[in-house]
């Protein structure tokens, strides 16, 4: 059962609607689709002008973790209340960096049948690599999407800035959560953040990866729901 209070949501990489909905939440998930554009600073001037003009609750999943940092980072008068899932608000790690350069180079020579079954075993807890159900969602979404959203989206937000130093001096209260084997999230740079002000909280949820709102959706439903109230 939801209440009419909206809380505005950001999917992840090749990700839609369907990443919200194992959440039981007390609040309406108003699912924002992330803008087909060249950069950060274009993608969350296009998410802005989608929102309501008075402050709204806002979360987001890894990119859209991100994504609604960098929106809060420019424009805090507009966030109430964050919640960041599976990420870390800085720069990519060149490691990944690296890897995304070399998919968009695999993809240009030999085209994009999907995603790998190794790169979603890569981003679950070691409980559920082999889950056949979280793999079927995984990638049913990543087809929805197909090669071209996925080179755009890769190209469109590698090149990301560290928030750490504008998210400790604005007064947003913001809630980091990710998975207890998350490889993806700097847990150095989150521990910064919640040290710099007590409006920043963290918490880490057992038996999951890096895709805590399909592994875990109990656990962050019980954190959503006493977050954002």
């Amino acid at each position: 059962m939801s209440t009419n209070t909206p809380v505005y949501a950001l999917p992840g990489t090749m990700c839609d609607e369907r990443l919200w909905d194992s959440l039981e939440t007390t609040f309406d998930v108003k699912h924002i689709s992330i803008p087909s554009k060249n950069n950060i600073d274009d993608i969350v001037d296009d998410i802005v002008a989608l929102i309501p003009s008075e402050p709204i609750y806002l979360m987001g999943f890894s990119l859209g973790g991100y994504l609604a940092s960098a929106l809060c980072s420019a424009y805090p008068a507009r966030i109430k209340k964050l919640c960041v899932i599976a990420n870390s608000p800085a720069s990519l790690p060149e490691f990944e960096i690296k890897q995304r350069r070399q998919l968009l180079n695999i993809i240009e020579k030999y085209g994009y049948s999907g995603i790998p079954k190794s790169k979603i075993a890569s981003m679950l807890h070691t409980s559920n690599k082999d889950n056949q159900q979280l793999h079927k969602i995984i990638s049913d979404m990543d087809n929805s999407f197909g090669a071209t959203a996925l080179i755009q989206q890769l190209k469109a937000t590698s090149e990301r800035q560290d928030l750490v130093t504008v998210l400790t001096n604005i007064t947003t209260p913001i809630y980091f959560i990710h998975g207890e084997e998350d490889n993806l999230v700097n847990t150095n740079i989150l521990r910064q953040l919640t040290q710099s002000r007590p409006s920043i909280k963290q918490s880490i949820a057992k038996n999951s990866g890096h895709m805590l709102p399909l592994e875990n959706p109990k656990f962050l439903s019980q954190e959503l729901n006493k977050w954002f109230t």
